[in-house]
């Protein structure tokens, strides 16, 4: 029994395996919106969006954004959990180990008004460039396993802020300037989330955007916005903090150890 069990295991492993290398080898011939995203867009939010016009578009965008690994591949997609909003500005760095970076069919038909634009602040361009920042300092990072509770909460959090900073620093936008975009882009249409944080909302794999705009004030990750985002996770463990000083201190986006 033991024998047939571990050999369902191998070839469920051997199952994803292809997958994931079918998916990865797949990423390369990809369009940079799939056909879902152009339906839903069509059917959601602009019933004129003209396809090639965006592609035009967002590859002389991306052409600007001097940071962009020449290999990384941004695809435009409803994501995988189809219940989120797709009409929201969002985005994902999909499979772990891929260059792919997904945003959201929102984020296209957002980007795709703007190429009518005459006159514009630039919001929506520089919004757009520091989220490619953050997804990108994320692909830098590898994702903690094994924690769970506030832990693997605090974990999340720290990783967000951190990414945050690599965001601004690899778009050369200053936080202020990050601030505005999301003000005006992001938190002044869908309204403002819940604006608490603390032990109430540990179970939130990300902290609210007004609680990650306060700590951009420190600038970096210094120690003591460490620790404060330890404490506001509730965290008490002094090995683990220590441990999360090490990995995060004076280093944005800096890949992810085996916390625990």
């Amino acid at each position: 029994m033991r024998d047939i069990v571990m050999i369902l295991l191998i070839l469920i492993l051997i199952a994803l395996l292809c997958i994931y290398l079918h998916i990865s080898l797949s990423w390369h011939s990809i369009d940079i919106i799939s056909l879902d995203a152009e339906e839903f867009i069509r059917k959601e939010l602009d019933p004129a969006f003209d396809t090639e016009r965006f592609r035009i578009y967002i590859n002389k965008l991306l052409k600007r954004i001097d940071f962009l690994d020449e290999n990384s591949v941004i695809f435009f997609t409803p994501f995988y959990d189809r219940k989120k909003n797709q009409s929201s500005l969002n985005a994902h760095t999909g499979l772990p180990g891929q260059k792919v970076i997904i945003f959201t069919p929102g984020w296209a038909a957002r980007l795709y008004r703007e190429s009518f634009a005459e006159k514009s602040d630039g919001a929506i361009i520089d919004l757009f460039a520091f989220v490619l920042g953050h997804e990108m300092t994320h692909k830098e990072q590898r994702r903690p396993i094994f924690l769970f509770g506030r832990k693997r909460t605090c974990v999340g959090w720290l990783r967000e802020i951190s990414s945050d900073f690599g965001g601004i620093r690899k778009s050369g936008l200053s936080a202020k300037r990050v601030k505005f975009c999301l003000e005006k882009e992001i938190l002044d249409i869908e309204g403002r989330r819940q604006r608490r944080y603390g032990t109430k909302t540990m179970l939130r794999p990300h902290p609210t955007w007004e609680y990650r705009m306060k700590c951009w004030k420190a600038k970096r990750m210094t120690k003591e916005l460490v620790e404060q985002i330890c404490r506001d996770c509730g965290i008490t463990d002094r090995r683990f903090l220590e441990k999360m000083k090490r990995i995060y201190v004076d280093k944005p986006g800096a890949p992810m150890k085996k916390a625990g």
